[in-house]
């Protein structure tokens, strides 16, 4: 390459090096922000997860305490869970 009279080399090197710098920041920070959005995300299919938890181990709990009063000869717990199943079927 020829030379280009009043171009100094050493600025177009500091300006190059200064717009690669911010270009490599400006990419870091977006995928910065990606990651944050993916955790706030995260959090709250996790706060979901944890509330569908409570609410299947509360349905187990019942379920236990029908079974442990069957074992025990509680004849009215089988007639329940038959008009139970009648209403979940209807619904």
């Amino acid at each position: 390459m020829e030379k280009i009279d009043g171009v100094d080399l050493s600025e177009l090197v500091e300006e190059s090096s200064t717009e690669l710098v911010t270009e490599k920041r400006r990419k870091v920070a977006g995928m910065i922000k990606q990651q944050l959005q993916r955790v706030e995300q995260l959090s709250i299919d996790v706060k979901e997860l944890e509330k569908q938890l409570r609410g299947k181990k509360e349905k187990l709990d019942k379920a236990l305490a029908k079974i442990k009063k069957v074992k025990e000869g509680d004849w009215s717990v089988l007639v329940e869970n038959k008009e139970g199943k009648k209403k979940e079927q209807q619904q």
